[in-house]
């Protein structure tokens, strides 16, 4: 049986590894995280470098980017 999958990443890479191993990656949903003076420059090089897909015009987050983080033991906000 093969794992099936929608995977967060801006890595080409990582998705066609996966897909070399089993995995059926069904779909990818993009990480957005607009540029700002303390990123660009990381953004830039993981782009120019590694070939990630970063879009640095600001799209819109997804409705699966919607949530917060949860780490288990991690406190939430607002508790």
């Amino acid at each position: 049986m093969r794992a099936l999958v929608r995977l967060m990443t801006n890595n080409p890479d990582k998705i066609a590894r996966l897909t070399e191993l089993g995995v059926d990656v069904e779909g990818r949903i993009p990480h957005i995280m607009p540029p700002n003076p303390h990123n660009r420059f990381y953004l830039e090089t993981k782009a120019s470098r590694s070939g990630h897909w970063i879009d640095f015009s600001g799209k819109t987050h997804l409705p699966e980017q919607g949530e917060g983080v949860i780490v288990e033991g991690m406190p939430v906000r607002g508790e």
